[in-house]
């Protein structure tokens, strides 16, 4: 008789344990981003955007300027650190589904969470 699996659609996993590295493991799990709706453009948005779109709009910044950028943004968004976690199962589904929602990893989610808490621009509206 064949042990009891947690999804009939996969049965050679069992409950409670990981498959061993030489059976054939179940195809990694993706997600689709939700489309996201038209955006209704106003009257300035739509000027904007036809003038970007035929060239005629460019940097204002000097060259010394955007490679100053581009050094702080290298700099800001290097992840040199690894950390594990803990999270209850619930909270974990449900930033998976806020991420999907806003069409990004939910790794990324939580880790722009975190960085906008300790850099205080996280808004509690409660």
């Amino acid at each position: 008789m064949a042990p009891a699996t947690c999804h009939p659609s996969k049965p050679t996993i069992t409950c409670g344990r990981r498959p061993s590295s030489r059976a054939a493991r179940p195809p990694a799990r993706t997600w689709e981003a939700a489309p996201k709706p038209d955006a209704k453009l106003d009257a300035y948005a739509t000027e904007v955007q036809a003038a970007f779109e035929a060239g005629e709009l460019g940097s204002v910044a000097s060259k010394e300027e955007l490679e100053k950028l581009r050094a702080a943004a290298r700099a800001t968004g290097t992840k040199d650190r690894r950390v594990n976690i803990r999270l209850a199962s619930a909270d974990v589904r449900d930033l998976q589904a806020l991420a999907l929602r806003e069409g990004i990893p939910y790794q990324t989610l939580i880790a722009s969470v975190l960085h906008k808490y300790v850099t205080g621009r996280l808004v509690d509206r409660g």
